[in-house]
Parts: C-alpha cells; structure tokens; sequence
C-alpha cells in the first residue's frame, strides 16, 4: 500500500499546510530569556539555576503579537517515559523532520486509516528508510501495521495517546510578552507591552473511543495553557527590580490573562508604577 503513493498538489495544499488565519500555530514571545543551558520548548524552568546573573531591559516596546496555539493528540512510543526531560529525539511517535504523526487526521471512527499525502510520506519512510536517512522518525511499526490494515488498532499498553504539545510536541505554553527563567540581578525599567492576541482553543478529544493522557510527561505547570496570555513572566528567578511598566490590550479568545506572572520561588524585590489597561 505504502509503495502506491500520490500526490495531489492543489488538494495537498489547501487541506494540509494552508494556514488561514496567518498566524503562528505555537507559543510565542516578545522577548525570551532562558536561563537553563539549552532550547525553551520544554515545560516552565522550575529548577534554581543562577549561573545566569544581571539582566538589563530598558525603554522597550513590544507590539501586536498574535497567535492560535493549538494542541493536538500524538502516539507514545516504547522510550516516551525514558525520554521524559529530552526537547527533541522521538517522546513521541514523529516524522523524519520532527513533525508529530497526527492521528486525530488520520483515523476515522471505525479506527481506520485515512490516507493523506503528508501521513502517506511520514509512513513510507518510517517503513522503508534506512537508519542514516529515517532522520527523527520514532513511528512505530504498529502504526504501519494499522495504516496497512494489519493490525485493528495504532494504540497498545507501550503505544497511548498523548496530549499537551504542538506540532512539534513542545509543550504547549502561553503568549509572552516577556518571558524570564533562571536569573537572577533583573531590572526592568520603561517597558510597554501593546495588543498581544491570543486566538487559541481549548483542546477537545477527537478520539472518543480512546483514552488519552492530557498533561505533555515535560509540563511542569497545571494552571497554563495554549489559550492564555501573560504580559511579564518570571520563573525561578529573584533579585527582580520592575518599574514603569505599562501593559495594554490583551486579548485571550478562550484563555486567562495575567498581566505580570510568577512561578517556582521568583522572589520580586521592587515593583512600582506598573499599569495594567484591557
């Protein structure tokens, strides 16, 4: 089944990559300071680390951010669990290019599949790629097995379904207009965050059928997600001198907003004339 493949461009486009509303589809941020050596796509830092010292953030304007984060649902894979803290290499069941296997797309309610092009490409190579050119293809052989209507189901006690990422399985996380991990020395003077837009959804199982872990294994905090907007957040972080700080306009479609955000111990020393307008 899998050697048969045909590509409709048009159709391709349209259904699988066009992004109507333009907007980016993952958190985003005005401004990222991450403490902790390496990427930020794993959960909020929670761990004290002030390595990182003395940060100066002065006469700053951020404007018009927007988003539609969005969550989808991906297929563990037999090292999910040992992989638990890792950004990339295959927590979940993803493509050559580290794209997640989206099966909400895929399955249909008798639990079969629904062959599209990109879903196609990801199995073709996942199934006949070598080691050196599969790149971070983690898809299991009982998902080709499923797609190849093998095997009844894409889903055992070492293959589960998943939830709390992007489509890279980031875990899903707020608007920032700034956000800062792990320091410590910070001071923030004359900053104005305008009009940041946040149009993401709630997530919804698709997959009635199927139970579903809600909570991304590399989340480390409950009371945020894709639908909420933060003006100024801090984590683990202290010695945090703000001052003149003016936040306007923010907007969550189906969120919480919280002008100035602190988690996991930040301890703010001085705070003073911070105006917060929606």
């Amino acid at each position: 089944m899998l050697r048969n493949i045909k590509f409709n461009v048009t159709e391709t486009l349209d259904n699988l990559f066009n992004n109507k509303e333009k907007l980016s589809e993952g958190n985003m941020y005005g401004i990222l300071i991450h403490g902790p050596r390496g990427v930020a796509v794993n959960g909020i830092t929670n761990k004290m680390n002030f390595t990182n010292i003395n940060l100066l953030i002065e006469n700053c304007v951020i404007n018009e951010l927007k988003t539609n984060g969005k969550i989808v649902t991906a297929i563990s894979n037999s090292k999910t669990k040992e992989l638990i803290g890792s950004s990339y290499g295959g927590i979940v069941q993803n493509d050559a290019g580290g794209a997640l296997f989206e099966i909400e797309k895929v399955i249909d309610k008798n639990n079969k599949y629904i062959p599209n092009e990109l879903a196609n490409a990801q199995l073709y190579v996942a199934k006949f790629g070598e080691d050196y050119n599969k790149g971070k293809s983690s898809i299991s052989k009982l998902t080709i097995d499923w797609a190849e209507n093998k095997t009844e189901t894409p889903v055992n006690d070492a293959h589960y379904l998943i939830t709390g990422g992007d489509f890279m399985f980031h875990v899903a996380k707020p608007l920032y207009g700034i956000r800062i991990d792990a320091m410590t020395n910070v001071k923030l003077n004359k900053i104005t965050i305008n009009e940041l837009s946040q149009f993401g959804e709630k997530w919804k199982n698709m997959l009635n059928d199927y139970k579903i872990e809600q909570n991304h294994p590399n989340n480390t905090l409950n009371n945020i997600s894709n639908t909420d907007i933060v003006g100024i957040g801090f984590a683990c972080s202290s010695g945090i001198d703000i001052s003149d700080i003016s936040i306007n306009n923010l907007s969550a479609l189906h969120g919480n907003i919280k002008s100035v955000d602190t988690s996991f111990n930040t301890n703010i020393t001085n705070m003073k004339n911070i105006n917060f307008n929606n």
